[in-house]
């Protein structure tokens, strides 16, 4: 095994001693590590997929001595500079004290490396030493001086033994070595003085000698005091994360020394093992892309590389959804090499580090590196915090162009964790959009089917990991084909448990098998008050349709001429739970309409929706009431009732107790919408006047629940929320299913989108303008900034 990575940035890799055998090929000797090495390190200037080219067999062990041989002759020796008052604190003097404890394990450890090992073949000579003895600490370069002047010290003293020729006025055994150190040293005479001509042509031998040995002492001390020694620290882990949805690699380095840096370059390789068909073993090296990395370094950074969809990087984002482990990726080698001038050292430093599959943390971010002094007055760097690294709790969809690429099938070794399939939209189809010309150039897919937002805000709460794959659900076209395999309604969603290859439809279904096998999606559901009754669930899992249905008709249709139209009308009336088929068993269409079974979940109006496990008719005179005065008095009592649930505090503040529950979610997805003024003015223009109606403790609960990550980010993509993917959505198939031409009304609706699409703007693809966010800002700022001291010192160190 190799040893853990060290957290030096200043060293290339940690190095070890390897046997014959763990050296690629049968390398015996010197001179075939060299050859060897010279063939491996070939770089390709095509960039090969990676499933075109099949990979060399998965030799761990062959693939490990590479990363010795590509980064063992790099290591640096690295020490820290005094960083004046900030050297009191204990988090300073820790981090230079593991510094230089890394810095010389891997001196040590490079010292016989196979990197080491073949340099050393080229031979023995002058410029050898320089190169060997400069390379080394402070101690072994006084232990080559103070050797050399003591073995020419002896040598010089022996020849003035041998030749004699001189004249002591002490007359003491010590003549010789006193002759020898006098002119070594020296470069003069001293108390032992030639007499002869050969002495003292030893004499100026000597002196010649010593001018040499105090030449070579001080190039080596001046040389060695003006090299630049990179006092960094890279992290020992790399982060695979989401921004936005879109996933990202992070890496993080710091300046020990807190001087500024200038012309920083931050380089990340993707090295991957390959083999031709012709059976050539290389070396593929792609450079990965770093977004807005830093001009500038004080004290610490962290670069980022947005995954890319396709191409040899595209690995990184298989590894995010979890399509491959790392057991696929033992061929995988990122090198990270960090190069910033230093205008105190008037040179530019280089820090190196090369990391394995291993050394990527999935799903997880950088802890803030921020801390205070001893007297928590002054906000401080923590060095120690470097490699500290905490799991992503939120799940935010990436903005697609298409719907994903179809499951894999009949793999359940491949599924590890809970697999979904989310039904995606639009919030603008562009100018040739029949209803809403005018809304905006064609957006990307965003999960925007507020059936599936109820399933994710359960598995959220519940704690359930879970992959997923977009389908495009806006009408029967864009359905990608793979989704009939998933579900022969070709509805969303649908998943597959771990080790499964069955799909599973319907979300009260999918809620059902996930909490049979997870304990906490298994509490969520079991989460239920005593003083909420059936009929309550039932009007409370109305309301979606109350407002689909009101919209829909005119203001003088009486229910007998809505039932008359049959079919999707009757459909309407059954799931909004204003008419029950059976009380009207002479009516076929409703027959067949009532028949539908409960739960069964659709991605538009049209789909099947059970109303609940009873249906109320609240029509006392059917042949005299219009479906927008019954729609109307159901509205009513739906928010009056749920008021009266949420404003009692004996059972708990959300409609389940005292945490939020099933029923919670459910509502909330259909009644998010009440939060916009531009809703209600709609709705009041379909002659649905519902906003005085809606109370404090509806509205509380409301944004109590938005405030939740997981249920914020239950639909939408990227910095979008889904909720005009979403409207847009079910009002287009409205238009196309309602039984009345010219309802919704249009122009209203024209109006209403417009207003919607300023709150809740659309997805956007993301770009190197725009970082991945939409443009439109929040609270001033896209996403949200803190004023407190500890953040303002590290934006400005960060700098």
């Amino acid at each position: 095994r190799t040893r853990p990575w060290l957290p030096c940035g200043a060293m290339a890799a940690t190095v070890r001693d390897g046997d014959d055998g763990g050296l690629p090929g049968a390398m015996k000797n010197r001179n075939e590590v060299i050859e060897n090495h010279t063939s491996l390190s070939v770089t390709v200037d095509e960039e090969p997929n990676a499933d075109d080219i099949s990979r060399a067999p998965k030799s761990s062990s062959k693939w490990k001595s590479l990363k010795t041989l590509v980064t063992a002759g790099n290591a640096l020796t690295s020490s820290t500079s005094g960083t004046g008052s900030s050297q009191r604190s204990a988090s300073r003097q820790s981090a230079k004290r593991k510094l230089r404890e890394s810095s010389f394990r891997a001196v040590k450890d490079a010292r016989g490396g196979a990197a080491v090992k073949s340099r050393q073949s080229l031979g023995f000579g002058l410029a050898s030493v320089y190169f060997q003895v400069l390379e080394r600490s402070w101690a072994y370069v006084t232990l080559v001086l103070a050797g050399s002047f003591l073995v020419s010290l002896l040598v010089c003293a022996l020849l003035c033994f041998v030749v004699g020729g001189y004249a002591d006025a002490n007359d003491g055994k010590t003549a010789p070595l006193r002759f020898a150190a006098s002119h070594v040293f020296t470069m003069g005479f001293g108390t032992v003085t030639p007499r002869s001509d050969v002495s003292y042509a030893l004499a100026v031998a000597q002196c010649f000698l010593g001018v040499i040995l105090n030449v070579f002492m001080f190039t080596f001390v001046i040389t060695k005091f003006q090299r630049p020694n990179a006092a960094m620290m890279l992290s020992d882990k790399l982060c695979l994360c989401t921004r936005a949805g879109e996933p990202f690699l992070l890496v993080r380095f710091a300046n020990l020394r807190c001087n500024t840096l200038q012309k920083a370059h931050i380089t990340l390789t993707l090295m991957r093992r390959r083999k031709t068909p012709e059976g050539e073993d290389y070396v593929a090296r792609t450079k990965l892309s770093t977004h807005e990395p830093p001009t500038t370094l004080t004290a610490f950074a962290t670069v980022a590389h947005r995954v890319a969809e396709r191409g040899p990087g595209s690995v990184f984002r298989k590894l995010q959804y979890g399509s491959v482990d790392l057991r696929d990726l033992a061929d995988l080698l990122i090198q990270v090499v960090v190069s910033a001038y230093d205008p105190i050292y008037d040179k530019e430093i280089c820090a190196v580090k090369v990391y394995g599959a291993g050394d990527v943390a999935v799903g997880c971010v950088f802890r803030g590196m921020m801390g205070t002094d001893e007297k928590g007055a002054h906000p401080v760097v923590n060095f120690e915090k470097i490699s500290d690294v905490e799991t992503q709790t939120v799940t935010v969809f990436p903005p697609a162009a298409e719907s994903s690429d179809a499951p894999v099938s009949n793999r359940s070794h491949r599924i590890t964790k809970l697999e979904l399939v989310l039904g995606g939209g639009r919030g603008s189809v562009g100018p040739n959009d029949p209803n809403f010309p005018n809304l905006g150039p064609r957006s990307p897919l965003e999960q925007m089917c507020g059936y599936c937002a109820k399933l994710l805000m359960v598995l959220g709460e519940g704690g359930a990991a879970f992959s997923s794959k977009l389908a495009d659900i806006t009408d029967d076209k864009s359905k990608p084909s793979w989704l009939e395999r998933c579900n022969p309604k070709k509805e969303a969603p649908c998943a597959r448990l771990p080790g499964s290859t069955k799909w599973i439809a319907g979300t009260d279904d999918i809620m059902a098998a996930v909490g049979a096998t997870h304990a906490g999606v298994a509490a969520v559901l079991a989460r239920k008050r005593p003083d909420v009754t059936s009929a309550d669930e039932t009007l409370l899992r109305s309301f979606m349709w109350l407002w689909i249905t009101a919209v829909c008709v005119g203001p003088d249709t009486s229910i007998p001429e809505m039932v008359a139209k049959g079919g999707m009308a009757v459909f309407m009336l059954v799931s909004a739970g204003v008419y029950d088929p059976n009380a009207h068993s002479g009516d076929a269409q409703g027959d067949r309409t009532g028949s539908t079974k409960a739960g069964e979940k659709g991605g538009a109006p049209g789909s099947p929706n059970k109303a609940g496990d009873e249906e109320t008719d609240v029509s006392q005179n059917v042949e005299s009431t219009t479906v927008k005065s019954v729609l109307n008095a159901r509205a009513v009592l739906f928010l009056q009732t749920l008021e009266r649930l949420l404003s009692g505090t004996q059972h708990g503040r959300y409609l389940c107790g005292d945490e939020p529950g099933k029923l919670d979610f459910w509502v909330f997805a259909d009644t998010r919408a009440l939060l916009d003024d531009c809703f209600m003015e709609w709705l009041d223009a379909h002659g649905v006047p519902i906003a005085q109606h809606v109370g404090r403790a509806t509205k509380k609960w409301l944004a109590a629940l938005r405030e939740k990550p997981h249920v914020k980010h239950s639909m939408g993509a990227g910095y979008s929320d889904g909720v005009l993917a979403s409207t847009r959505t079910i009002l287009a198939k409205c238009f196309f299913l309602s039984p009345f031409p010219g309802f919704p009304r249009k122009d209203a609706s024209n109006v209403f989108l417009e207003k919607l699409k300023l709150a809740h703007p659309p997805a956007t693809l993301w770009s190197h303008e725009n970082g991945g966010a939409s443009g439109v800002v929040e609270n001033g700022a896209i996403g949200e900034a803190s004023d407190t001291a500890m953040d303002s010192a590290a934006a400005r160190l960060c700098v």
